[in-house]
């Protein structure tokens, strides 16, 4: 049975959920509206609901583990949202233990500037470096440190 990772990119217009293989092949995504203007809880509960069609997608797949890129600062291993610019009210929000009462499988909350530059970093523009740094100029301003091929995330996972 193929395994693949539900990756999510939380953003403050639209929300993202795709299934990837390991390889880094795109096996199914979809966007929908964040909607943040109806708040915190309105959001998650839309982020649950997109999870599950994802999960729903899988087919013949087993989903081992879920991705959530969101702006802002993430406290590491906890994956608690300490803020995040694009979605009001998101203050030391636990969205990995929130999401993990209602999945089964390993979740990891990241800073999305981090993961894109562990995604150049290995299918991209930074394949085969060992050092490398990514900047993103989007809604906001964002970067990603890549060193001796490991990703900084500083003592708190604040280095975003």
């Amino acid at each position: 049975m193929e395994k693949v990772v539900a990756a999510v990119d939380l953003g403050g217009t639209n929300l993202r959920v795709a299934l990837v293989a390991r390889d880094g092949r795109l096996v199914w995504r979809k966007s929908t509206p964040t909607l943040a203007q109806e708040g915190e809880k309105a959001v998650f509960e839309r982020l649950v609901s997109a999870l599950r069609d994802a999960v729903g997608q899988a087919g013949g797949r087993q989903v081992v583990g879920m991705g959530i890129g969101i702006a802002g600062p993430v406290r590491q291993p906890e994956g608690i949202v300490a803020s995040t610019p694009n979605l009001r009210g998101w203050d030391n929000v636990p969205l990995k233990s929130l999401l993990e009462s209602r999945f089964s499988f390993p979740i990891r909350i990241e800073n999305d500037a981090n993961l894109a530059a562990l995604g150049e970093h290995r299918y991209g523009a930074g394949r085969g470096t060992r050092h490398m740094i990514y900047i993103t100029v989007s809604t906001g301003i964002g970067g990603g440190v890549i060193s001796c091929n490991k990703l900084l995330n500083g003592a708190d996972g604040f280095a975003s």
